[in-house]
């Protein structure tokens, strides 16, 4: 969510405050008072947190990588997507999924639009180019099945964690060395399942 202050930058703050004000910010609260943010990576819910702000802010799909990126890519978060298992001591597997399949189908129909149309439009937001962004984000919506099923969960650690020192980061050779351990993660897993 892009937020813009009239308040002064406190440039006094070191690089690990900043990032432990972005990571509590990434959480929903509202943005710290000490600095002013003109551009905020956030979750839908992150406009909630901001309905009592006097500042103006607005939301903006991820940027296309160039323009040759023929559609937008809005992530939908592994962090608070809930997943629904089927135990194996269940006898009709087939049963539970087809009862989660409806469930999941009439949530997208009659759920989702609610949310989209009453919450976001008409209770989060504050100016139509807002609404039209949100639509922009709601059509280019994905899911990263290597996130839900944690098999790359190694190389955000690996990314991200390194980002609150002040050591460079070469996000190459992390991923050299990362990306054969995420492989073998959805190998087991897809063993494990027997696909």
């Amino acid at each position: 969510m892009p937020a813009i202050s009239s308040k002064p930058v406190d440039t006094d703050l070191d690089l690990s405050t900043l990032i432990e004000i972005y990571r509590r910010t990434m959480g929903i609260s509202r943005c710290d008072e000490r600095i002013r943010a003109m551009l905020m990576a956030g979750e839908m819910k992150a406009a909630d947190a901001y309905r009592d702000m006097e500042e103006t802010f607005g939301i903006l799909p991820i940027p296309k990588y160039d323009e040759n990126q023929s559609q937008y890519y809005a992530p939908i978060t592994v962090y608070a997507a809930p997943v629904l298992v089927i135990p194996t001591t269940n006898n009709d597997t087939e049963r539970a999924g087809i009862i989660l399949d409806a469930m999941a189908y009439l949530s997208t129909r009659d759920v989702r639009p609610i949310f989209f149309e009453k919450v976001m439009e008409q209770k989060r937001l504050r100016n139509e180019e807002s609404v039209d962004m949100l639509h922009i984000i709601r059509d280019s919506l994905i899911y990263d099945i290597g996130g839900v099923y944690g098999w790359t969960a190694n190389i955000t650690d690996a990314v991200v964690g390194p980002l609150d020192t002040s050591r460079p980061v070469n996000v190459a050779s992390i991923l050299e060395r990362q990306i054969p351990i995420s492989q073998r993660n959805m190998d087991n897993m897809i063993e494990l399942i027997d696909w």
